[in-house]
């Protein structure tokens, strides 16, 4: 999804939730009714709000990360945070 976001269909959701084993009707009704609509603006609001530019977008204990993103360089920042 993140690879063709420009391009992303219906057809495209339905096929990936397909393709990964989701429940199809319960995911279907829960994408036509907006379900969770409410809750996706309102952390996308979160997100507007604490300064996300784009994604991926990290932040630890508060404060962002301006790294590359792998377990070798997120681990050590995580390890500290959680000795003190």
């Amino acid at each position: 999804m993140y690879a063709n976001f420009r391009s992303i269909s219906r057809a495209h959701i339905d096929a990936w939730a397909k393709e990964i084993g989701l429940d199809l009707p319960r995911f279907e009704a829960a994408l036509n009714s907006h379900t969770y609509a409410r809750r996706v603006a309102s952390e996308e609001k979160q997100g507007e709000d604490a300064g996300v530019e784009g994604t991926p977008t990290f932040y630890i204990d508060g404060a962002r990360l301006n790294a590359v993103f792998d377990v070798a360089t997120v681990s050590p920042i995580i390890d500290k945070k959680l000795k003190r």
